[in-house]
């Protein structure tokens, strides 16, 4: 039987299975060895990457743990807020989580070891990453953020915590940076600021961004040349704000296309989304309003994730996520219960990437 394809070009073939889903591209995989080997590739995988198929979107991963059993989720379809689980359950408790270009990296811990993981959730290829230390001991972790050059796939993962100690309170922090080129990870400047409420960050390109809230401030770390930069937050926030205020007035950074963003949700329960301009100046591009659907500001509500049109937030108080399309104006709540754990809901990009060598 002829293939339907036989008599088509090379680059026109191409150029229509990039437009595909990466799950129908894992099964044309395959149809023969020339197409497995063809959509295998590290070329094929930056084609597909660079396409423009609505069929591909980006959607929220986040984990959470019920009774020893922690699990990373993932919600595809924005307007019913069903959850569906990946593959990898790691062993013992995930701690946090951070994706770029389509690969995560998440650390977990089991019987006092400190595992760090990175991996493709598409392909469910996972590998665990040498040495978490690196220098000869124990490291605990508090954040993690990992940038993936889609071009040369290579990745770099920055992690923020400080070695094991039986007077581990008094340790300082410590920041370590593993690149994929050497397999190997070094110990880099403390910038000497407070990050003991964030839980993530977010890398676009070579520059990984936390929130700084004893400085009130955007921290920008740049993992090509080593080096901080301290940037101004969207508005001004008054010193007298608590940690806890602030936690829940504005969203860990995320990445807006090839910028980064946070949100706010102000005092009269306004939404808003900030994109960082290169002129380092803020520039706010979407206003929601919650004041319609009986929320108050005792809720401690906190905007967590923006994915296309719908801005995920957290109840702290009633221990709720909500799903608010900006664009209906229509709320929805998270029926299962796993929403309490959601301080590292994390934007996912489906691609063909791998992180092995």
């Amino acid at each position: 039987m002829v293939s339907p394809f036989s008599d088509l070009p090379n680059d026109l073939i191409i150029k229509i299975l990039s437009l595909l889903p990466v799950e129908s591209i894992l099964k044309f995989k395959t149809v023969s060895k020339s197409w497995n080997q063809l959509l295998s590739s590290p070329f094929f995988a930056t084609i597909h990457s660079l396409s423009s198929s609505p069929l591909s979107q980006p959607f929220p991963l986040f984990f959470s743990t019920i009774r020893d059993d922690s699990r990373i989720y993932y919600i595809r379809n924005t307007s019913t807020l069903s959850l569906q689980w990946l593959n990898f359950r790691g062993a013992g408790h995930l701690n946090c989580i951070a994706c770029d270009n389509g690969i995560i990296c998440f650390h977990c811990s089991f019987c006092s070891t400190e595992l760090l993981f990175v991996g493709n959730p598409v392909t469910s290829k996972y590998r665990c990453l040498p040495g978490l230390g690196g220098l000869g001991e124990e490291f605990l972790v508090g954040n993690i953020g990992i940038s993936f050059d889609p071009i040369t796939q290579n990745f770099k993962i920055l992690v923020r915590g400080r070695p094991k100690s039986e007077k581990a309170g008094a340790m300082p922090f410590e920041w370590r940076l593993f690149s994929s080129v050497n397999e190997s990870w070094k110990t880099i400047q403390d910038p000497g600021y407070n990050l003991e409420n964030v839980n993530s960050m977010v890398c676009v390109g070579n520059t990984c961004y936390v929130l700084s809230w004893t400085k009130l401030s955007l921290l920008a770390f740049d993992l090509e040349r080593e080096t901080v930069e301290e940037l101004p937050n969207p508005v001004l926030i008054s010193p007298k704000s608590s940690d806890r205020e602030l936690s829940y007035r504005f969203s860990v950074p995320q990445k807006w296309g090839e910028r980064v963003a946070m949100g706010e949700i102000t005092g009269d329960l306004k939404l808003k989304m900030w994109v960082l301009c290169r002129e380092r100046e803020w520039v706010e591009v979407i206003v929601g309003n919650l004041q319609n659907f009986g929320l108050g500001i005792d809720d401690s509500l906190s905007p967590l994730l923006l994915v296309g049109e719908t801005f995920f937030l957290h109840n702290a108080n009633k221990n709720m996520m909500y799903a608010y399309n900006i664009k209906s104006g229509r709320l929805i709540m998270l029926q299962d219960n796993v929403s309490g754990q959601v301080d590292n809901l994390v934007l996912y990009q489906p691609t063909l990437f791998s992180c092995f060598l």
